[in-house]
Formats: C-alpha cells, sequence, structure tokens
C-alpha cells in the first residue's frame, strides 16, 4: 500500500508539467474566465503571440451549425512561465501556465 502511494506522489509531483488556473495577474488587474478578448486586451495589453483557427467555410458558403472561432493568446514569460489563454468566440475559458 506504502509502494502504490508513494507511486502516486511521485507522478504527482513530477508529471504535473502545466497548470490550470482560473485566473492571471495583468499590469492592470486580473482576469479571470469568462472574461471578453476586449476585457483581457484592455488589462494585460497584447500577447506576445496569438493563434486563431476560424471554423471552416462550408462549400456553400455557410458555416457549420455549431462552427466556433478558437484563438490561443501566449503572454509571458513572467518568472520563467508562459501563460496560454484559450478564447471561444470571443470569450476567455482557459488559463494555462507552462514552464518552457
Amino acid at each position: 500500500m506504502k509502494f502504490a502511494s508513494l507511486t502516486f506522489l511521485m507522478c504527482a509531483l513530477f508529471g504535473a508539467g502545466h497548470v490550470y488556473a482560473e485566473t492571471m495577474r495583468c499590469n492592470d488587474g486580473i482576469i479571470a474566465t469568462g472574461a471578453s478578448s476586449f476585457e483581457v486586451l484592455t488589462k494585460c495589453g497584447e500577447p506576445v503571440d496569438k493563434e486563431v483557427v476560424n471554423p471552416t467555410v462550408q462549400p456553400d458558403g455557410n458555416l457549420p451549425r455549431g462552427a466556433v472561432t478558437v484563438e490561443t493568446w501566449v503572454y509571458g514569460p513572467n518568472n520563467g512561465a508562459h501563460n496560454f489563454l484559450r478564447f471561444i468566440d470571443g470569450r476567455l475559458v482557459k488559463i494555462e501556465t507552462r514552464r518552457l
């Protein structure tokens, strides 16, 4: 039993390559999941990198039902870590902090 607990603890400590957060501190305040991209830009400024994935347009020129735009913004490094912010249709849904 002790071996299983120790193995779990070791995996938890060494396997954690990234951390998820609900908030992030910026120069002009704190942002949280649910914030708009405008609010994040206002409080945090321009990201160091930005990736935008737009939905694919169907051959008839329409968007598929339920299609969304997904954006990933990167801020940092801050104390050796980068913050990856994921937006779906302009709304912040996830903040992930990683050391690269």
